[in-house]
Order: structure tokens, then C-alpha cells, then sequence
């Protein structure tokens, strides 16, 4: 694997994950707040990210879908 993917935020993204599949708000604020730097970034945010950009059946439960569902 090239090393620039190695380091990718979106490959980062699943360290975030308790399962490596989905996020919640709270996992995906500290993505964003510690791999994009986004300091000011909100929990609540998060929820708004989820709830207009989730299309699987997660965003019911508030999760983001990390392998496409």
C-alpha cells in the first residue's frame, strides 16, 4: 500500500470506529476535531452531518456508514 494511503484521513477514519463499519456524532466529532483539525467543531454538527448526508437505515439510529451500506 502506498504510504500516502497509509496515512489518509479517510483510511484514519476507522480508528474512530468501535466497529469499523459506522460511526455515531461522538466518533465522528473526534475524527473531525483531531484528524481535520476542526477545533470548533460540535457534537451537534455532527448530528446535522449525519441526518443530511446518512442514506442507509442508520440515520435512524444516528450513524454514519463508513463501507457504503
Amino acid at each position: 500500500m502506498p504510504r500516502s494511503a497509509v496515512n489518509s484521513p479517510l483510511l484514519s477514519c476507522f480508528r474512530y470506529s468501535e466497529n469499523g463499519e459506522e460511526m455515531d456524532a461522538e466518533e465522528l466529532h473526534q475524527f473531525i476535531q483531531k484528524e481535520q483539525n476542526c477545533k470548533d467543531f460540535t457534537v451537534e454538527q455532527c448530528k446535522t452531518l449525519i441526518e443530511t448526508f446518512e442514506q442507509s437505515e442508520l440515520k435512524e439510529a444516528g450513524k454514519l456508514s463508513l463501507i457504503g451500506r
